[in-house]
């Protein structure tokens, strides 16, 4: 006479993270035992691939007597990266180019798990042609992706010099005066 059910545990591969999710498929396998009549039927892993939250995983174990018994595991799966977004303020002009410090934000979303980690704020503060200021945004899920924006920053006014007359003085009948322009990058007209 056997009137004691089964024993059955679920157990989920990779177990998730710290916030309880998985951002990789997920197998759950389960263990049966029946130490008076034996298992009969122990169900076979399930693998999980769609994504979703609180998706909970059951199977049932029988024992040769007839007895039953469930166990369960709860599986939270997201695959998606977050949505991550750059901005540089103010814009630079026309030629792309910014005279005064810019500020770098970023813009972070995630459908699924939610946001973990969004950068802060980015202030350049240094001239130069071409600096990229990248950002990683996480979810919840430990899915990552990043944006960057380049800054061309030029704070220093160009300077003016005259190159004729050399003497800056201008006689009876000339007309014109000729300069050359310089910026902090070396370019000249």
């Amino acid at each position: 006479m056997d009137n004691d059910p089964p024993t059955i545990t679920a157990t989920a591969s990779p177990a998730p993270n710290a916030a309880g999710w998985n951002n990789t498929d997920v197998t759950v396998t389960f263990t049966c035992d029946d130490a008076t009549s034996g298992v009969a039927t122990c169900p076979a892993p399930v693998v999980v691939s769609a994504e979703g939250a609180s998706q909970v995983i059951s199977g049932t174990a029988t024992d040769r007597a007839g007895n039953t018994a469930t166990a369960s595991v709860t599986v939270s799966l997201d695959k998606t990266r977050p949505v991550i977004t750059a901005t540089a303020s103010p814009a630079p002009n026309a030629a792309g180019w910014n005279r005064s410090d810019v500020t770098v934000s970023f813009t972070c979303t995630d459908a699924l798990s939610g946001v973990a980690v969004c950068p802060e704020p980015f202030l350049v503060t240094t001239e130069s042609a071409s600096q990229v200021i990248s950002g990683t945004a996480t979810d919840r899920a430990g899915n990552t992706a990043s944006a960057s924006v380049t800054v061309k920053l030029d704070k220093t006014p160009p300077s003016l010099a005259i190159t004729s007359p050399a003497n800056l003085t201008l006689t009876a009948g000339a007309n014109t005066i000729a300069a050359k322009a310089t910026d902090v990058a070396g370019n000249e007209q």
